[in-house]
This record gives C-alpha cells, structure tokens and sequence, in this order.
C-alpha cells in the first residue's frame, strides 16, 4: 500500500514538470492528411525526400501557410 501511495505522489509532484505542445496553432487551417517519402542510398550516402500535405482552408483570407518541419531555433542550430 505504502508502495502506491508513494507512486501517487511522485506522479502528482512530477506532472508539473511535463510539457505541452506550445507550438502556435493556426485555426484557420485543416491539416487533413499527410505522407513523407525517404530515399536513401548507400553507395552514395545520400538522403533524399518528398512531403505531400493535404490542407483544408477554412477561411477565405488565408492565402499561405508556413511549415516548420526543423523546429531550429537558437537553441537547435546545427
């Protein structure tokens, strides 16, 4: 009993830690289906790579959308 009793609590303590998806969202836009295609080669150490996305547009205004697939920022750099 004790055993879960101390689980519990180091569950409740540790939630707070966990992160949720801050991403910004756009509410103006669908993302309704996605497909991400990967060619690799040995011989010549080369990856190459094609995204297809399906978007639905909810509004009339929204001309674009922006994709960031690298999520860099000045903590990520390569």
């Amino acid at each position: 009993m004790r055993k879960i009793i101390a689980l519990t609590m180091f569950l409740i303590c540790t939630a707070g830690y966990c992160r949720a998806d801050e991403y910004p969202r756009n509410y103006s836009i669908d993302i309704i289906h996605y497909r991400f295609e990967l060619r690799l080669s040995d011989s010549t150490d080369e990856i190459s790579g094609r995204a297809t996305i399906g978007v639905l547009f909810k509004t009339n205004d929204t001309r674009q959308i922006r994709l960031d697939l690298v999520n860099k920022t000045s903590q990520r750099l390569d």
